[in-house]
């Protein structure tokens, strides 16, 4: 009898510890670990490079915003005028074109651009792509992908997700820039984008946080 009571007892306990890894892993949302999650408690901006070749850098960044929504977020983005005032190099920013539910939306962009002794202007096209959290539970996200510049750029999209966390709000956003092998000045180029889309969410912490 005492030896059933044991093997029960301990069956379990061992349901009860895997019931709480379980539960601890499901409170850790999907694409950060432990590890990225105190960091970015502590005002980080956590990197992680896939690959970063001459042609090619794909890349995830995550970080923490406090007392910040995704709705919030998602407002700023698509607000294209703003990125005048937040970006030094932005010269001009419009929307062309948006759908009644602004979940669509077309942009165009104009930079001056400076790397190093090299300046040099870029009349950037875009394209975001929203999907709005239906509750204060769900996921943002938010699709940006460069539409013109085919010859130098082939492929530039950045995709974030915002996920409620605590009293805010878990930010990944992911890059994947890929330059055309055979354009000119793209050294230059892809230096400037990589870097300035790697600004973007510390730009937009500190506007939102504010």
């Amino acid at each position: 009898m005492n030896t059933q009571v044991r093997i029960v007892g301990f069956g379990l306990l061992c349901l009860i510890v895997s019931f709480a890894q379980t539960a601890f892993a499901a409170s850790i949302p999907e694409g950060f670990t432990e590890s990225v999650l105190e960091q970015v408690a502590e005002g980080k901006i956590v990197a992680d490079v896939r690959k970063d070749t001459e042609n090619e850098f794909h890349a995830f960044h995550r970080a923490y915003y406090h007392k910040v929504s995704a709705d919030s977020f998602l407002k700023l983005a698509i607000n294209h005028p703003k990125y005048a005032a937040l970006f030094d190099e932005v010269e001009d920013a419009r929307t062309l074109e948006s759908n009644s539910d602004l979940t669509e939306l077309t942009y165009a962009m104009d930079l001056k651009v400076k790397v190093g002794f090299i300046s040099f202007y870029l009349n950037g096209k875009g394209r975001h792509k929203v999907r709005y959290p239906e509750n204060a539970e769900d996921e943002g996200q938010v699709l940006n992908e460069l539409l013109n510049y085919k010859d130098k750029v082939t492929k530039l999209t950045q995709n974030i997700r915002l996920v409620p966390y605590k009293e805010g709000m878990l930010v990944e956003q992911e890059l994947v820039l890929k330059m055309h092998p055979d354009a000119s000045s793209k050294k230059a180029i892809k230096d400037y984008l990589k870097n300035f889309l790697m600004r973007y969410l510390s730009t937009f912490r500190t506007e939102l946080e504010n």
